[in-house]
């Protein structure tokens, strides 16, 4: 990152959630209703409003380490 700064690039950092299309090993996909996904088939949990906190607090952490 410092080299790109130095060369008068820029870095950016894109945060997502893939809800219903999550299919990383070991996770359960959650979105805001269990419907199944139409590409994947997989049924996510449903969010709850403490899921959902939770995740808008893990995507505040995880924009911290970005800018760090």
């Amino acid at each position: 990152v410092d080299q790109v700064h130095r060369e008068g690039g820029r870095i950016l950092a894109e945060l997502a959630h893939a809800g219903s299309q999550s299919v990383v090993a070991g996770n359960v996909a959650v979105a805001p209703s269990p419907v199944p996904n139409a590409i994947f088939g997989n049924r996510p949990d449903e969010l709850t409003s403490d899921g959902i906190a939770t995740v808008a607090g893990r995507f505040g952490q995880a924009a911290g380490r970005a800018m760090e």
